[in-house]
């Protein structure tokens, strides 16, 4: 996720893990809004990206993509490890779940959230059902929603 949406929105980045970044909302500081945080970051990400594909394109370099996945639930955040090494970080099946939404649902430029992040969400945002889908490691599937943006990658509104 970029650093400043995530930022801008009170997330903490957990880590970099290659090309991707895990960030987290909710924790260390309460935050009852965590999810639309969360999502709002995701979606100026978005948006930040396809913004500068136009610059990209016009330079004759190829456009990129982002998929985001996010999910809510409880997890464990503190920090974890050794006397020798140790870590701020969030650890869970929820943390597990967010991972597999982003690399087997979102697609190119596409945030892709769980059902309880989209039930927390819905006045704010406009959803896709995506149905039951099924993820690595778990043996049923799960509601999954895409987040509804428009051409420039500005989320759509809830509808009324």
């Amino acid at each position: 996720m970029d650093l400043p949406c995530t930022f801008a929105e009170g997330g903490t980045l957990d880590t970099f893990i290659g090309d991707a970044v895990m960030a987290f909302f909710g924790a260390p500081i309460v935050q009852p809004d965590h999810a639309r945080r969360a999502v709002s970051a995701a979606c100026k990400l978005v948006e930040n990206v396809k913004a500068w594909n136009l610059e990209r394109v016009a330079r004759g370099e190829p456009p990129v993509g982002v998929r985001i996945g996010v999910n809510t639930g409880n997890a464990v955040v503190g920090d974890i490890g050794s006397a020798q090494r140790v870590d701020d970080t969030v650890l869970g099946n929820t943390v597990n779940v967010a991972a597999r939404i982003e690399e087997y649902v979102a697609g190119p430029n596409e945030v892709a959230v769980g059902e309880e992040t989209a039930r927390l969400t819905s006045d704010d945002f406009a959803y896709e059902p995506l149905g039951d889908v099924k993820l690595k490691g778990l043996s049923r599937g799960l509601p999954v929603y895409r987040v509804r943006l428009d051409a420039r990658g500005v989320p759509l509104p809830a509808p009324r």
